[in-house]
């Protein structure tokens, strides 16, 4: 390997049995040339703290093993169509902390297996509302720490296995009442440090085992009545750091294993006796 700043893989010149690269801190591009029988049988590769701004469309073409795929930590700026076509057995993928703007439509449309995507620490404002149409094994989505300011209500419609949904630190002003519609097995939803101003009625309504809704640090002023009703797997609500100065009758109704409030940091004048209806085992109410 003549020059550090491109990493070329062939029979000849296997540099790393383990394929992690992580410390070859001046690698900016990727090529995988010829043939190269090793790689084939690897199920992880961690090409991490690098600094790669573009990656060949075929680059990751015949590892249909691979299983792990992290690229966290570089500087991509762009996810095109064809790159992880081939990857029919990735689990993981990891694209954290990099300059990504911009997922084309169809960049995971093969990654049926995929468990965990992760794309936080990264740059982007919107995404289009088929981007996770075909990851219907999905469990984990990070999108947090990006500059994301609208969700199209159709955009989680497919990902039906979801349990995790990390939305955090974006710049998100409202949602749409159908946004979650299709997401029965979320346990965690994590809205915190955006910009929402109003919880609509519906938003959570079937959200059938949620366990953990955060929404610190958002503009909420109000909190309608039966905005978080019937969630019978509910156990924490944080609402801390708001602008709250209202909460309805019957706010938080049949919530039987609510178990946690965080109301800290609001601008709270009053709490009506009739905010909780039907809510038992609340043990903890963070006012302070």
């Amino acid at each position: 390997m003549s020059n550090d700043d491109d990493l070329y893989y062939d029979d000849d010149n296997i540099i790393d049995n383990s394929h992690n690269f992580h410390y070859i801190k001046r690698l900016t591009r990727i090529i995988l040339e010829d043939d190269y029988p090793d790689l084939l049988k690897e199920k992880e590769i961690y090409i991490l703290s690098n600094k790669i701004k573009y990656i060949d469309n075929d680059v990751f073409n015949n590892l249909s093993r691979l299983q792990i795929l992290n690229l966290s930590k570089n500087r991509i700026e762009q996810i095109n169509n064809n790159i992880f076509n081939n990857l029919n057995n990735l689990k993981l993928l990891n694209l954290s902390n990099n300059k990504i703007k911009q997922i084309n439509n169809n960049a995971f449309n093969n990654l049926q297996k995929l468990r965990i995507l992760n794309l936080s620490m990264n740059k982007i404002r919107q995404i289009n509302n088929n981007t996770f149409n075909n990851l219907q094994r999905l469990r984990i989505l990070n999108l947090s720490n990006n500059k994301i300011e609208w969700l199209d209500n159709k955009l989680f419609n497919n990902l039906s296995l979801l349990q995790k949904l990390d939305l955090s630190n974006n710049r998100i002003e409202q949602l749409d009442n159908n946004i979650f519609n299709n997401l029965p097995l979320l346990e965690i939803l994590n809205l915190s440090m955006n910009k929402i101003k109003e919880l609509k009625t519906d938003l959570f309504t079937n959200l059938i085992n949620i366990r953990e809704i955060i929404l610190i640090q958002n503009r909420i002023k109000l909190i309608n009545s039966y905005t978080f009703s019937n969630l019978l797997h509910l156990d924490t609500i944080n609402l801390a750091m708001n602008k709250i100065k209202y909460i309805m009758n019957k706010s938080f109704n049949n919530l039987p294993k609510l178990y946690i409030l965080q109301l800290f940091g609001n601008k709270l004048e009053n709490l009506s006796n009739n905010i909780f209806y039907n809510v038992s085992k609340i043990v903890n109410i963070n006012l302070d």
